[in-house]
């Protein structure tokens, strides 16, 4: 960062992350805005799980971005199907969502178990 910033603007705002409801809903007025249909409980269920899972709690961008990839998702689920639905995101959407994000994420996931396994390892030769 340009170190010379703080004097130029002595003012820092922190701002808190939204929770997972507030994101949910975020998401969701985003996508009426549009006319798109969707499980509002299963889409809260993955928006939620993922966002969890994010060390990018960037707020609104996290959201827009993945209701971006969402519509992709779906756009290309339509294409493929030929489906002349172009509104409604379907549970076969937002299931590709949460195997996108796991994919992401896995090393989270495995990295502290391989780490756990290797020291329950040693420990036991001790």
């Amino acid at each position: 960062m340009n170190s010379g910033l703080n004097s130029r603007v002595p003012n820092t705002f922190l701002f808190e992350d939204y929770s997972g409801d507030e994101i949910v809903a975020i998401g969701l007025m985003g996508l009426k805005k549009y006319g798109y249909l969707v499980d509002e409980e299963h889409y809260a269920k993955i928006v939620k799980y993922n966002y969890s899972l994010s060390d990018d709690h960037s707020n609104g961008r996290w959201i827009r971005n993945f209701n971006e990839d969402l519509i992709r998702q779906m756009s290309s689920r339509i294409a493929k199907d030929k489906s002349e639905d172009f509104n409604t995101i379907t549970s076969e959407d937002l299931g590709k969502m949460y195997k996108t994000f796991i994919k992401k994420y896995k090393v989270l996931f495995f990295l502290p178990c391989i780490f756990y396994k290797v020291q329950m390892r040693r420990s036991a030769r001790i």
